[in-house]
């Protein structure tokens, strides 16, 4: 689940979200950065879109929680 200020959820209104995320990253002498996150809709619906965060984007999300599976 992911949070932020700057976008909210056309569906809820709320500031969350929950996406598969997806990262590519490059290293170099400093060490490793994200070059894009990619968070992508869970769902069936073809009007979602990916949510393409850069380096500028990163610091108004904060993730807060993971799914890992569903408890029966």
């Amino acid at each position: 689940m992911v949070e932020t200020a700057d976008i909210q959820d056309r569906d809820s209104g709320f500031c969350y979200t929950i996406k598969e995320y997806e990262s590519k990253k490059s290293e170099d002498d400093n060490g490793w950065k994200h070059e894009v996150i990619v968070l992508k809709p869970i769902s069936s619906d073809p009007s979602y879109e990916n949510i393409y965060l850069k380096e500028d984007d990163l610091l108004s999300f904060k993730i807060i929680g993971i799914f890992e599976f569903i408890i029966e």
